[in-house]
């Protein structure tokens, strides 16, 4: 499990982390290219504490998954330590992970 060191006292475990391809046996991945928290009755804090410790940190994409709302929020473009664009999607929507590039995805 990738754990987030984003401070002396804060280390937020993701649900799902999506990292570089690399050997992490010996070490956990210094950088994620998406953190997803599903979320229940952790909501508040997931859109509040952990978007900022993750933004701050530099995680490029931070996908919520509501399962109350029935929405995913994605979380993209850090600017000074946040998230400055937060888009909603819904079922049957096609959500594509910006920074991912491989035989999936052209970008």
């Amino acid at each position: 499990m990738l754990v987030v060191a984003a401070g002396d006292d804060s280390e937020p475990q993701p649900d799902v982390a999506v990292v570089p391809k690399g050997d992490y046996r010996a070490a956990h991945p210094a950088h994620a290219l998406l953190l997803i928290e599903v979320a229940d009755s952790s909501l508040k804090k997931d859109r509040t504490v952990k978007a900022r410790l993750y933004a701050e940190r530099g995680v490029p994409e931070y996908w919520i998954v509501d399962l109350r709302g029935g929405v995913i929020e994605v979380h993209s473009d850090v600017v000074n330590g946040a998230y400055a664009r937060i888009t909603p999607y819904r079922t049957g929507d096609v959500i594509a992970l910006r920074e991912f590039k491989g035989p999936f995805n052209d970008g």
